[in-house]
């Protein structure tokens, strides 16, 4: 269980970093642009003095030029997102005629004065990774005409998400990920033709009642490149409209909801598909064979179902692979020896299942694989191959509580940088010193 919550939280980090390595990619992240305030009279230089009223803590000193020593024009930190700031924001912030709000990164508090949903002429709202809380207008929408990217991810919102973000047609980014925000999920959404970008991770907007149909929504997306749904409380079939989502989609995470059914036909639709995690949902039948044809695929992530059926040999065609992820489902016959054909491969996790046979050599000598590799509580049978030798810059290796018998190959003493070593419940008798001597203490 030790090494399989080290697994877990290895990729949290993964789909983290794949978040925030494709939306700099896709210039979904914000930057700061010049202009993005437009200040021009004595009520934009007076709501400007209230944000710095506003304000108790400035460790970096970002308000120390807000003084009549300089023309407001100048002054330092109109963009002033990752600063520390705490307090509150003022609702005279809402009567400076802003294109862009960027205040995430900070620790402010409180809720989101309305005035700054009637900034009519806003294309870019940022407020994310805050404490505000509150909840959304329903007419979000109507009054930000102008509504480009919507980012209030990590902050402690709460109310459904407002159906009339559909009718800012221009929007194209949209966040609201890590806060109680509650569903249903708006169907009209799928309107947004243009959008690349829907992050709604990490909030209870299942409601057990129609929740899969918004995926269906999607599919007039046409843009749509990253699709970003775990831990939603989402209830249902997967539907077989995930075939037609759009081609371009590169990231598509469902992971952690309570989504049943099978792996829907036509999923090799997704050409280019780069990351695929449907891990700790109750998916049902066999991973298919086809599944093979997503040859871009880096990441595969299908931990914590119900899967059964054998590992399609076609995985071997997927040589771009870096993480497979498929512990903790009933899969069974023989670990296919087409997987060494992912030279690339630094994960392989295929632990609690049924697998039997021998490990095949090109699987455990794969010299890639380097965060971790899983074989535990299965029935693999026969010695453990000398080439896990080759595999010097694993740090986690488990193949505990299997059916392996032999020796101990004397190779897995080059296995320097191995941190978590499980061999427990083998049958065997070896001599530590014989075999793991050149091993770090």
């Amino acid at each position: 269980m030790e090494g399989r919550s080290m697994v877990l939280r290895q990729l949290s980090s993964a789909v983290l970093f794949y978040t925030f390595f494709y939306m700099n990619q896709l210039n979904l992240v914000p930057t700061p642009m010049a202009g993005a305030v437009s200040v021009t009279n004595e009520t934009d230089y007076q709501a400007l003095l209230e944000i710095k009223k506003a304000i108790w803590t400035d460790p970096f000193g970002v308000f120390n030029s807000w003084n009549a020593s300089i023309h407001f024009c100048n002054w330092a930190g109109l963009f002033i997102s990752t600063n520390h700031l705490e307090g509150s924001i003022p609702a005279e912030l809402g009567h400076i005629r802003l294109e862009m709000l960027q205040l995430s990164l900070n620790r402010l508090s409180g809720e989101i004065p309305f005035s700054l949903y009637n900034i009519t002429s806003i294309s870019l709202f940022s407020v994310a990774f805050n404490q505000l809380r509150g909840q959304l207008p329903s007419d979000i929408g109507l009054t930000l005409p102008k509504l480009e990217g919507f980012f209030a991810g990590g902050n402690q919102l709460s109310g459904p998400i407002p159906a009339s973000l559909a009718n800012a047609s221009g929007l194209i980014q949209i966040d609201i990920s890590q806060n109680a925000i509650t569903g249903p999920l708006p169907l009209n959404l799928g309107n947004l033709e243009q959008l690349p970008l829907l992050h709604f991770g990490g909030n209870p907007v299942g409601t057990g009642k129609g929740d899969v149909d918004f995926i269906s929504s999607l599919s007039n997306c046409s843009s749509l490149r990253i699709l970003w749904l775990p831990q939603d409380q989402l209830k249902g079939v997967l539907p077989g409209s995930i075939a037609n989502l759009s081609s371009n989609l590169l990231l598509f995470r469902l992971d952690g909801n309570y989504l049943s059914g099978n792996i829907p036909q036509g999923i090799e639709n997704l050409v280019n598909l780069e990351l695929l995690a449907l891990y700790s949902n109750e998916i049902t039948g066999s991973i298919p064979d086809s599944i093979g044809q997503l040859s871009r695929l880096q990441v595969f992530i299908m931990a914590d179902n119900k899967f059964s059926g054998k590992i399609p040999s076609s995985i071997g065609n997927m040589t771009l692979l870096s993480r497979l992820i498929l512990e903790a489902n009933m899969l069974e016959q023989a670990i296919p020896s087409s997987v060494g054909n992912c030279t690339v491969l630094q994960e392989l996790i295929l632990s609690t299942n049924r697998l039997v046979g021998k490990i095949p050599e090109g699987v455990i000598g794969l010299s890639s694989l380097s965060l971790g590799l899983g074989l535990a509580r299965n029935n693999l049978t026969g010695p453990l191959p000398p080439q896990v030798g080759n595999l010097e810059n694993l740090i986690l290796l488990d193949i505990s509580e299997s059916k392996l018998s032999g020796e101990i190959p004397n190779t897995l003493g080059r296995c320097l940088q191995l941190q978590s070593l499980n061999l427990a419940g083998w049958q065997v008798i070896f001599s530590l010193e014989k075999y793991l001597h050149p091993l770090k203490t």
